[in-house]
């Protein structure tokens, strides 16, 4: 498990209730590394969004082609799997 870092970033939109990215912010607030930025609209569960306003952070760990649990265990067991503690940040 990687450590809570404040300075990475998982952006939403509250107005779709969508995930737009995924950024490092530096020491002058302004963004660095753009890990992730969403092509098209990304959704999210309703009750993802009620999860959110307790926890304010999220593990974040990819990447993978396809959105299953098999997936996620082959690209981790290749070693191929990078993972940031991510505070939720929401406009």
């Amino acid at each position: 498990m990687p450590d809570t870092d404040p300075d990475w970033r998982l952006r939403a939109r509250i107005a779709d209730r969508s995930l737009a990215g995924l950024v490092h912010v530096g020491p002058d607030g302004a963004d660095g590394i753009e890990l992730w930025r969403a092509a098209e609209s990304v959704r999210l569960p309703e009750d993802w969004w009620a999860l959110l306003d307790q926890v304010q952070h999220v593990l974040v760990v990819g990447p993978v082609k396809e959105p299953d649990q098999q997936a996620l265990q082959a690209a981790g067991d290749a070693g191929e799997l990078l993972a940031v503690v991510a505070r939720v940040e929401c406009h």
